[in-house]
This record gives C-alpha cells, structure tokens and sequence, in this order.
C-alpha cells in the first residue's frame, strides 16, 4: 500500500526507516533553504514501541532570530506559554537519542528489535508530549501542527503492527526522557500524581492503599490498567505488585541496575527501595502515555533518566542503556511474549474490580446497556385549587423610614386590607372549586337514560375572578392649617415635641422683647415715635434684629484701664446702679481726679454715648431695609 503524500515536505523510505523532510531557511537569510529530516520511524518486528519526543535539536534558538521560515512560507515560530498552561523549560533531553539507538541495537541482538519514533524538531518550536490544546505548537494549520499529528500517527501505526506482528497479549510503549531534578533516581510515570503515592505510602492515612488506584479517579488515568487487569488483579495486594513488585517494570530496571557497580547509587521511582516521592521532583507522565495508553491492550510508561548517566560519564551511560535494555526485556518476557502470555483467565476475584480496556469501550457499552422502561401514565386527578397569594416580603433589614405620617400609616394599610381581601376570596374560591370537583369525582360512570328530568344538571362554572380593588385615594394637598395623622405612637411623640418647642420658643422670644424706645433717647426738639400696638411681623424682625444691636453694644471687650473706667461709668448711668471695687485699687489711684471734673466728665461722656447710640442705630435700620439678613460676625465700637 502506497503512502499518500505529506501534506507539507516529503516522504523517504529506506533501510527500514520512514522519513519525513522538510526544507526550512533562516529568518535573516529566507533565501537559504535546507532540506531536515524532522520525523523518523524505525520500524521493528515486535511489539515494544520507544518513542524519543524530545531528542532534536532542530531551532533550538528560541529568540526571534531563531524561528524557522517554512517552504510554504509561513514561519515556525517559538512557543509562547498562557496561564493556563505555562512553558517551564525548553531544555531538550540530551542523549536521549542517542541511548534509544543502543538499545535498539542490543534488543536487535536477542530477536527484539522495538519500534523507534523520534521526533528532531526542537521542543520550543514543536511539542510532541502536549495535546494541541495545551500549546504544543505556537500556530494551529501549519507545518508544526502537521510536524506532531506525524510523530504521533506513527506511534499508533507501530502500536497496531505490534499487535499484529504475532499472537502477543499487548504492546508496551515506553516514553523516553530526561529530567533535570536533583536526584539520581529513574523517574517511571504511570499517570500518577505524586500526592497520591505519598498517602498510599503513608499510614497515618487510612483510606489510602494501593488499591486506590482503581477505585479513585485515578483509574481513567493508569497508564498499566491493561496488564493489571489481565495479569495481576484489582485488591490492594495485586496492585502494589503490578506497580513495585519483583513482576513489576521497577521490579525489572532495578535487579539490572543492581547488576552494575557504576549504578549502584542509581534506583526507581517508585519502587520498593523508594515507593514514593515524598518532596522529590517527580514527573507522571505526559500526553504520549495518556493518548496511546487509551488504545485497547496498549500499556505505557514515560522513562525519566537522571542528567547523571546521560550526559556526565559515557561508561556511566552506556551502562545505564544496557541495565534499561535488560529491563526492558525481562518485563517483556514476562507479560507481553508468547510464551508469558498465561492469564488470570479473565475471572475476577471476590473484592475486585472490573476494569474496562479503554474509555471508549465504556461509553459504548454503558450506550448498550441502556435498558427500555415503561412509561406508566398516572391516573388523572382534579387539580388542586391554585394557593393564596404569598404575604408581601417583609421589610428588608435596615433604618427605619424617614417619616410615618398620615400618608405613610394610609399607604400601609391600604396594603393590608388588599392582602386580607385577596386571601380571603381565594379561600373562598377554593371552597367552591373543591367541592364541585368533589361533585364531578363522585358522579357514576354509566350515565342514566337520555331525559330531561333525569339529566345531571351541569357543574357552576367558577365565577370570574373579581376585579382588584381600586388604588388608594392619592394622598390630599399640603395644608399648613391641617395637622398630621399622629395615630400612631412615633408620629404623635413627633408632634408633641414639636410643637412643645415651638411654644417655647415663642414664650422666650416674648419675654426678651424690650421695646426700642428704652434705649433710644430723644434729641433736643424732637420726638420719638411711639410703637404702634399693632405690630406686624415684619416689624417684629426688625425690633429683635434691634435688640441684637443692642446686645452687641453691651458685650464686653478687652481693653486698657481708663477704656475699663468709661465702661464701668456708662454702666453706672445706664442701670442707675452703683457698682463699687469694678475696677483694681492699683488702676484706680492712677486716675485721681476732683468730683467736679468728674461729674463734667461723666456728662459728656453720656451726651457722646447718646449720639453713638442713635447714629449706629440708624446705620442698622437702613442696612436691614437692604438686606433682609444680619451678618453674626458685626461688630461695634465703643469710643
């Protein structure tokens, strides 16, 4: 059968090898083309499959300098992390490659020649071990989405000669890698997380063994669920076995690396020297052995080699590559030739658990089993008469309202009576329509002659539902002369304290009214008004704004000794009252004057105070008749 051509490169055949190349040039130098091999397959003869995903060194220069400009022209650029799925390396795993060849070459020796697909792409640009939707490549459609459906398409076409190469059991896919952690130790990743190992490995957990591994969700994921089901078993002593036993994959690398004194330091993880990671790196396992563990009778295991017998020592590697081959062999030997194909005979123990080949056959044969049911039709019963309307929400939690006055307390109960309204008539509905269903159950099922008199008079209709009450009449005008709806307790208190204030304050402003005409004193040949009986409120303002002049003039300020001793002589006149010992002895005998000069004095010191009296009094009148507010900061001043 004739290969149909590649989508993007070309296809090359020889010496047992599948080939794909493709013709790639530098972004600074686009008119250099050169033909690559990206892609190979060495096909075997057996079913081991070795797939080598991150061995290449094609445009492993992840700057903008580095990306590769295809045939076709687009570019294959470098891979750029998201979130979700961030890039944490771009190391390749060196000599990965190179011990993949060995071992070909030393199972070749014993009969065993595996299946080798290498991918030599770099992994910044292509990456063979993610799924497309976690950014294996930067652009989907082009060359480096083609580059991984390649690698993994013939991983699957090895998987199914495998299987038809003899009368095998199953084909056993190892992944190879290298892991750049600080340990020595053979990382074997079954699709297990570390955090399930370290429970089942710790005792003061109980409700975790190894047979978790079938019973949690870990299950859809167990890369070796085939062997365990077919060879080993599902209670929790058969699982450790098939995962860390001698029978076991770790049980085989780890009697050959104990072979070698070059490894002696060198052991599995997990295995039974180490059957956990505790706080040690420890990869999984990717999307190769998730992917292709899901074909039927396939198992995989993803191969983590220490940078230690990869890349250090070449003794150090070549025996590492001879202990892994072995290994191999043996763990072949035992579960995948023909002569260790001997099974459980497929019979479950008591206890154990069934487990299914792949995910796909256990959606397909759940769809199978889906058994018909019969639909069974109740019989039909009157239906139940429709519920009161639900109460109104109480008020949400909260200040109580600004104001409970008469449109406020009438709002609330209109809502009320319309509440006990509505239930009630649908209380009484539901009578009526509960016994006129009552009177059509309990009618016979063979009807009487066909007569008039005899004829069952039909059922009432139910009366149409009556109309909902009017809104509430809108609340009347604002009238100062109307007073509020104090029914309650919270307006009434309101009320009462109002309007106890504002008699209060009516009475005070009464009992400080001094008329003006106390403080005003007529000049020679004139007179003075008398205050009319009848005084409005306007005029009422202007004598309180009087009196507040008044009071400004009284106010006492600090000033010097003889300033002291004219305000305490204006005092003196204006009260008519004798104050004695206002003013220190000590300032007093400063200022000796005869009583005839004194009494001149006081004379003209009343005749002044007068005239300042009048024309600041005057001053405030005009100024009120302009603005209707008097200024709290004025001040007077006194000479």
């Amino acid at each position: 059968m004739e290969e149909p051509e590649p989508k993007y490169g070309r296809l090359e055949l020889q010496n047992g090898r599948k080939e794909l190349w493709m013709s790639f040039s530098d972004a600074e130098f686009p008119d250099i083309a050169k033909d690559t091999r990206v892609v190979t397959w060495s096909i075997g003869n057996c079913n081991l499959v070795i797939s080598v995903p991150h061995g290449g060194t094609l445009g492993s220069d992840t700057s903008p300098a580095g990306n590769l400009v295809c045939q076709s022209g687009h570019v294959l650029e470098t891979r750029k992390g998201t979130i979700a799925h961030p890039i944490k390396t771009y190391a390749r795993d060196a000599a990965t490659d190179v011990i993949a060849a060995d071992m070909r070459d030393i199972l070749a020796k014993e009969g065993l020649e595996p299946h080798i697909v290498e991918c030599h792409m770099h992994r910044s640009k292509v990456e063979c071990n993610r799924d497309m939707s976690e950014i294996a490549v930067q652009h989907l459609g082009k060359e480096g989405e083609y580059i991984h459906s390649v690698y993994h398409g013939w991983i699957s076409q090895a998987i199914e000669m495998g299987k038809t190469s003899a009368a095998v059991p199953g084909v056993f896919l190892v992944d190879l890698h290298g892991h750049g952690h600080t340990h020595d130790y053979i990382e074997l990743g079954f699709r297990l997380k570390a955090e399930l190992l370290n429970e089942i490995s710790n005792e003061k957990v109980e409700s975790r063994n190894w047979r978790s591994i079938v019973t949690s969700s870990a299950k859809h994921d167990f890369t070796m669920r085939h062997l365990l089901k077919r060879r080993f078993g599902t209670n929790n002593e058969s699982v450790k076995e098939a995962l860390i036993g001698d029978a076991s994959f770790a049980g085989c690398l780890s009697s050959q690396l104990a072979k070698t004194a070059t490894l002696a330091d060198v052991q599995c993880l997990p295995s039974l020297q180490r059957p956990y990671p505790g706080r040690l790196g420890y990869y999984t396992g990717g999307h190769t052995v998730r992917h292709h563990s899901k074909s039927k009778r396939v198992d995989a295991v993803q191969v983590e080699l220490p940078i230690s017998v990869r890349t250090q020592a070449e003794e150090r590697r070549e025996a590492a590559t001879i202990a892994l081959a072995h290994g191999i062999r043996d763990f072949h030997k035992l579960h995948y030739s023909e002569q260790g194909t001997a099974t459980n005979n497929g019979s479950v123990a008591t206890g154990e658990i069934e487990l299914t080949d792949s995910e796909e056959e256990t959606s397909i044969t759940c769809n199978l089993n889906v058994k018909a049911t019969t639909v069974q039709i109740p019989q039909l019963s009157p239906p139940a008469p429709p519920p009161p309307p639900p109460p109104p929400p109480p008020p949400a939690a909260g200040p109580p309202p600004a104001s409970q006055d008469g449109i406020g307390h009438m709002t609330l109960m209109a809502k009320s009576r319309m509440h006990a309204e509505l239930i009630k008539k649908a209380t009484s509905k539901a009578r009526g329509f509960s016994i006129d269903a009552e009177a059509e159950i309990t009618q016979p099922v063979t009807p009487p002659p066909f007569t008039k008199q005899q004829t069952p008079p039909l059922p009432p209709l139910p009366a149409p539902p009556a109309p909902a009450p009017p809104p509430p009449p809108p609340p009347p005008p604002s009238n100062p002369t109307l007073s509020a709806d104090i029914s309650d307790g919270i307006s009434h208190m309101t009320s009462m304290s109002k309007s106890e204030m504002h008699k209060e304050l009516i009475s005070k402003a009464q009992s400080k009214k001094i008329p003006i005409t106390t403080t005003l004193e007529p000049e020679h040949g004139k007179k003075v008004p008398e205050p009319d009986k009848n005084v409005s409120e306007s005029d009422k303002k202007v004598l309180e704004r009087k009196k507040i002049v008044q009071e400004l003039l009284k106010k006492e300020e600090s000033c010097s000794s003889i300033r002291k001793l004219n305000e305490q002589r204006r005092m003196e006149f204006f009260s008519q009252e004798g104050t004695a010992n206002l003013i220190p002895e000590n300032e007093a005998t400063e200022i000796q004057k005869p009583p005839q000069a004194l009494a001149n004095e006081k004379e003209s010191v009343k005749k002044q105070i007068s005239e300042n009296n009048k024309i600041i009094i005057e001053e405030k009148i005009n100024q009120e008749q302009k603005t209707p507010e008097i200024s709290s900061k004025k001040s007077c001043t006194i000479l």
